[in-house]
């Protein structure tokens, strides 16, 4: 249940290791992926150059709907004075997912509390929130291609060569689709802090265009 490629790899506690239990790095929930091939039917019944250049066209893509894998709140420092910085998770006092969803502030940063160095008003120096209880943003990603096989072009052969044409747009629609975030805990005392916003995200919009002869 602990291992995995989050930000810190081992146990919080040595002594505790049930608070460690908790939602795998890859935790996705929900996953769709629609593959699909699209014969576009305008102008196949058109003659000459207009069914050459506009006829034949097909359409293709991959379209990925998912939701989005967790990550834990760190506080930073060593509270709990194990010599190790950055390993102590925060307290946990509201609901971290019901946040604004937005690129300053994706979680909700008054679900979480700093944590008093130990002994410190009777403190562990050991936060209780758990393992992976923040889920990031899922993915909305169309890839599409449109493409068309223009064929019969002469040869000095018996057979004829065909040219593909493609038109390929990774990410069609440009949605921003996290993949960090500030997940270090800060008090809202500090001004102009990142806790709770995002600091990463997947490609833009991609869209690159190929010819291939094939004979």
């Amino acid at each position: 249940d602990i291992a995995g490629t989050g930000d810190f790899a081992g146990v919080m506690n040595a002594y505790n290791l049930r608070a460690d239990r908790g939602n795998s790095d890859y935790d996705r929930r929900q996953m769709l992926i629609l593959n699909y091939v699209y014969a576009l039917p305008f102008f196949n019944t058109s003659t000459g150059s207009l069914r050459t250049a506009l006829g034949g066209w097909q359409l293709s893509g991959i379209t990925t709907f998912q939701t989005g894998t967790p990550f834990s709140v760190f506080v930073p420092g060593d509270p709990a004075g194990i010599g190790s910085v950055g390993t102590v998770r925060a307290n946990l006092v509201g609901n971290p997912n019901n946040g604004s969803k937005t690129a300053d502030a994706y979680f909700n940063t008054a679900a979480f509390a700093g944590v008093d160095n130990v002994g410190a008003n009777g403190s562990t120096g050991f936060g209780d929130s758990g393992r992976n209880v923040v889920y990031g943003a899922g993915r909305n990603q169309w890839d599409i291609s449109l493409f068309k096989n223009f064929t019969g072009i002469p040869l000095h052969s018996t057979e004829g060569a065909t040219v593909q044409f493609r038109a390929e747009f990774f990410n069609a629609f440009n949605h921003t689709q996290f993949n960090g975030y500030f997940s270090t805990y800060q008090p809202p005392s500090i001004q102009n802090r990142n806790f709770g916003g995002a600091n990463g995200a997947h490609d833009p919009r991609v869209v690159q265009f190929g010819l291939k002869f094939i004979f």
